[in-house]
């Protein structure tokens, strides 16, 4: 248990849009205390290359956790833990001696590794991978094997985005010869630097992501050697999600005035996940930030996916391999990033406007906004695709003159996505849910949420704070310094929040303009096959 001092968490958490810090007391239910955010500054480059200028996101944490504790009134030697959650895949390399980075962090959106992505998935060394695979799994039955036997790469995973690094960065091959290189997704490098070089480790939360981990095994997998030709000694080692006794190392004094030993650190939806209290085998949560995000408990058993569908580690909260949490996952990557769009294209002036424009409609009027995508999870996002303007008008002037029925037609896209991901996530789980978790940004848009209700016939529940990640990260470090176990959790709702109930008499009504987007999604995606 928690010291009679006060003793406060430091969480920390990394998003795609936004840097959030806040303080939470453990002793009083992790009640915020202080909470400030910043915007993440990304550099958009041609050709679809997405990036972040290392130096200027240490300093712009270093300030913001300064900022933090200057408005929570207590002094940092009252904060006891420090718990860190990031955006999945965003990596970097780095000298191993110096320990200053290479090149800029290559965000999980970006796209250089595109056309490496399209032919290792059409490779003989895929195929070879895929059939081995399946004969495998005739022959096991086993999960892994299955996995394997439908496995495509992504663009959103770091395999191949590190592969085209240590490709093509002159510098990095250089000292990768030396044996100089150290390799870190946002976690990895940024607890590097805050423990000045002496811990080079990640979580199985967000190495599960990257693609070069294997979940099924717990380890490295030993095939991305053979097919990539990545060396394991610039490979972080993996540790459980939560660790009481100093794995993660310790926030160097040098920093910040004072040591913090470093708690917890957790993938973003891992996050998200514990902070909505998703428990238990079956729960479901939807985050709905900058992109849509998925997830259901599959507790101890990986899921593998015959279709669009992709297992992760939820969280492993020791040592112990029983104690691993899977969470089976689809996802689209353009919901804010849609909503900010036409925010730049003067539909409306503030995001908190959309749910009003939209319920002073009755309908959309006909219009339909498909979004880009690839499957269920690979949004198409060079600039060209990344959204596809509304099929009956490209004229900013119209768009602006009749802003209800596109903001209307917008919002709908989104809860289609979801609906979309919803049916298949049934079909292949066979769960039957009776509650639908959601957090972030997109969240706090009452039409979204109830219009999220009526798609899925689900209740919907929305706590008072929709920063699910801030508030997972608390509740991870309360559970790890009080060394229980993940059996003790206990996933009751909070009655702080809002429920959406499914409108019986609107289902027949949505489902016709559902059936229609996705028609039209079907058309531009045919479109977008036959240019390429």
């Amino acid at each position: 248990m928690f010291s009679e001092s006060k003793t406060y968490s430091l969480c920390l958490d990394i998003g795609t849009t936004n840097i959030k810090c806040a303080i939470c007391d453990p002793q009083k239910n992790n009640q915020i205390k202080a909470f400030v955010y910043d915007k993440l500054r990304l550099i958009y480059l041609p050709k679809g290359y997405v990036e972040i200028d290392p130096h200027q996101l240490w300093l712009q944490i270093l300030l913001l956790i300064q900022k933090c504790i200057a408005t929570s009134n207590i002094t940092i030697d009252e904060i006891s833990a420090l718990g860190i959650t990031s955006q999945r895949n965003t990596f970097v390399t780095w000298d191993k001696t110096s320990g200053e980075e290479f090149h800029n962090l290559i965000l999980w959106k970006d796209l250089r590794a595109k056309s490496l992505v399209e032919a290792y998935n059409n490779s003989w060394r895929l195929l070879a991978l895929n059939f081995g695979s399946k004969l495998l799994y005739h022959m096991t039955r086993r999960r892994r094997f299955l996995a394997g036997s439908i496995m495509k790469f992504m663009n959103a995973q770091v395999s191949l985005r590190l592969v085209w690094v240590l490709t093509h960065n002159q510098v990095v091959r250089d000292n990768l010869a030396r044996g100089n290189v150290l390799f870190g997704t946002l976690d990895t490098w940024l607890i590097h630097k805050l423990t000045k070089g002496t811990r080079h480790v990640t979580d199985v939360s967000c190495a599960s992501s990257t693609g070069l981990y294997d979940p099924f095994t717990l380890s490295w997998a030993a095939w991305v050697h053979f097919m990539f030709s990545i060396p394991a000694h610039i490979l972080p080692k993996v540790l459980p999600t939560c660790c009481t006794q100093g794995e993660f190392g310790v926030v160097d004094a040098s920093h910040l005035g004072h040591e913090i030993p470093i708690r917890v650190s957790a993938a973003d939806q891992t996050a998200s996940m514990f902070g909505l209290s998703c428990f238990n085998k079956g729960d479901i949560k939807v985050t709905l930030g900058t992109g849509t995000w998925m997830g259901v408990n599959t507790k101890n058993k990986a899921h593998a996916s015959v279709g669009t569908l992709y297992p992760v580690i939820g969280w492993q909260l020791c040592p112990n391999s029983s104690n691993i949490v899977y969470i089976c996952e689809g996802s689209s990557y353009a919901t804010g990033t849609l909503i900010e769009w036409c925010k730049s294209k003067g539909l409306f002036r503030n995001v908190e406007e959309t749910s009003s424009l939209a319920a002073s409609v009755a309908n959309s009027d006909g219009f339909v906004f498909p979004i880009g995508f690839s499957a269920l999870h690979g949004a198409l996002m060079d600039g060209k695709h990344e959204i596809m303007e509304f099929l009956h008008t490209s004229e900013c002037a119209g768009l602006k003159a009749r802003c209800d029925y596109y903001v209307r037609a917008l919002l709908e896209s989104i809860a289609f996505r979801v609906k979309q991901i919803y049916d298949t996530m049934v079909n292949e789980t066979k769960f039957e849910f009776s509650c639908i978790n959601v957090d972030g940004g997109s969240a706090q848009n009452d039409f979204l949420c109830q219009l999220i209700a009526d798609l899925t016939q689900v209740r919907v529940w929305r706590p008072r704070w929709t920063e699910g990640s801030i508030v997972g990260v608390a509740k991870l470090i309360t559970i790890g310094e009080m060394k229980r176990s993940n059996e003790t959790l206990n996933n009751e709702d909070d009655n702080d929040g809002t429920e959406f109930l499914p409108r019986l008499e609107l289902y027949r009504e949505h489902m016709a303009l559902y059936n229609l987007w996705s028609e039209e999604v079907s058309w531009a995606l045919l479109i977008e096959r036959s240019e390429s």
